[in-house]
């Protein structure tokens, strides 16, 4: 008997009869080490641009938040393609999962295309109006203009890899984001300081390496997807962009206001002097360590609570999200209790030798260390929620813990009250604090069971 072709297979490649924490690992373990492979590639970046002096890493620094803004963008086309693939997957409806993958594709690429338009003229005026110096406004708008070009090709193997993890298959975009940081890896040197003939290109090398990787995702998704029998040509109907769009608008905003807050965070620290702003920028990257494996159990609850709701297992669903909280709480246990313990140590690593440094940014993550433990809860119940395709609530917790909460206490604890570094660390913690709440209310009213806005 020949084996099924790939359109006669169920679309979900996990198994739902079992909705179990099992089947959570089983698809949260690859995007974890996805994240930790894209945190990886910024460091190489770092790496060798770091070599071509303080210039070179400022401007890279300075183009690279605006890009990070823009990649939070994709929240318009990402997380509408999750929901409605993954309620597809589970009924194992493949035309409608075309047709939803379809319109995600479509509005992948147009809002990439308009960026593209809109953002190419405008690279020097952004980075002047980010306070870069004329050296390295030279330096960065070539490769800020590189970066808006790729846009459009970031946002749609952004949305390939999306429908992907929405129908359980986790493995397939860690592959190949394997491959695209390998060939990363290889290309950066060769292109920043031309070596083996290469033109050495400096700045502008280190984008078009970046460019080639991705070039490598679109390609490797498109092949993926066509053998997954998810690719397919449909009429596109306003109808249903507007659905995409209403689930989108809610998680763009929630995925924008975290990078844009944080460059508010960094004036408010900054006040309190370059050591602080050091030891900020130390921590952050210490305490996006427990996010790889929390992003991971994120992705797992949005693909598997989508899929169950699609089947019209809701009990299922509910259990998910429970073991994807439980399980994650169990092990932030281990990492706050470290990053206390260690806090010292940790820093030491990033900053040696700089005691004053090391003193603040121990601070730091000793007072954030216990807010940590209730975040798992929180990213499981938006996690829910992103399935579902009900974004509005994350959106909200977002807005008032980060806007309302943070950044005005923040100031008013440091610079009013006279905290200092510490009044910004309470004010993190309460926003911690704040967004789970919010995100627990939402979600215990069960609305998100009924599906998307």
């Amino acid at each position: 008997m020949p084996p099924p072709r790939s359109r006669d297979k169920p679309l979900s490649v996990v198994n739902l009869k079992n909705a179990g924490l099992g089947t959570i690992i089983v698809v949260a373990w690859p995007v974890a080490l996805s994240t930790l492979l894209t945190q990886l590639m910024i460091i190489v970046d770092a790496f060798w641009i770091g070599r071509l002096g303080s210039v070179a890493l400022a401007a890279v620094g300075v183009a690279g938040s605006v890009f990070w803004v823009l990649v939070a963008l994709s929240q318009l086309t990402n997380a509408p393609t999750m929901a409605f693939v993954a309620r597809f997957a589970g009924a194992n409806d493949r035309p409608q999962a075309q047709a939803a993958l379809f319109h995600g594709l479509l509005l992948a690429l147009s809002l990439g295309v308009i960026l593209v338009l809109a953002g190419v003229p405008l690279s020097r005026p952004i980075l002047a109006l980010l306070g870069a110096s004329p050296e390295v406004m030279k330096v960065g708008t070539p490769y800020l203009v590189i970066l808006f070009v790729i846009l459009p090709f970031v946002y749609f193997s952004a949305a390939s890899f999306t429908a992907m993890q929405a129908t359980g298959d986790t493995l397939s975009p860690l592959l190949v984001s394997a491959g695209s940081n390998i060939i990363n890896l290889v290309l950066d040197p060769l292109l920043i300081f031309g070596w083996l003939g290469f033109p050495r290109l400096g700045v502008l090398g280190a984008g078009i390496a970046t460019a080639v990787a991705t070039l490598f995702n679109v390609i490797a998704a498109l092949i993926i997807l066509s053998r997954r029998g998810l690719l397919g040509v449909v009429p596109p109907r306003l109808a249903i962009l507007v659905r995409f769009l209403k689930v989108g608008f809610f998680a763009m905003i929630q995925g924008i206001t975290r990078p844009l807050t944080g460059m508010a965070m960094f004036y408010i620290v900054g006040r309190s002097g370059v050591v602080a702003q050091a030891a900020f920028t130390v921590g952050l990257r210490i305490i996006g360590i427990p996010f790889i494996f929390l992003t991971g159990l994120t992705v797992a609850t949005q693909s598997l609570v989508g899929q169950y709701l699609g089947a019209r297992k809701p009990l299922a669903a509910s259990r998910i999200v429970r073991l994807s909280g439980l399980s994650g709480f169990l092990l932030q246990v281990i990492l706050s209790t470290l990053l206390f313990l260690a806090a010292g140590w940790l820093v030491g690593v990033f900053a040696p030798g700089q005691d004053e440094v090391i003193k603040v940014g121990s601070a730091y993550l000793r007072v954030l260390a216990p807010f940590l433990l209730i975040l798992p809860f929180s990213m499981a119940w938006s996690g829910a929620q992103y399935g579902a395709g009900r974004t509005l609530g994350p959106a909200v917790a977002a807005v008032a813990a980060n806007w309302i909460v943070k950044l005005p206490l923040a100031f008013v604890l440091s610079q009013i009250v006279g905290m200092d570094t510490t009044g910004v660390w309470l004010a993190i913690g309460a926003s911690v604090v704040v967004e789970t709440a919010v995100n627990g209310g939402y979600f215990a009213s069960g609305k998100w069971k009924k599906g998307a806005l």
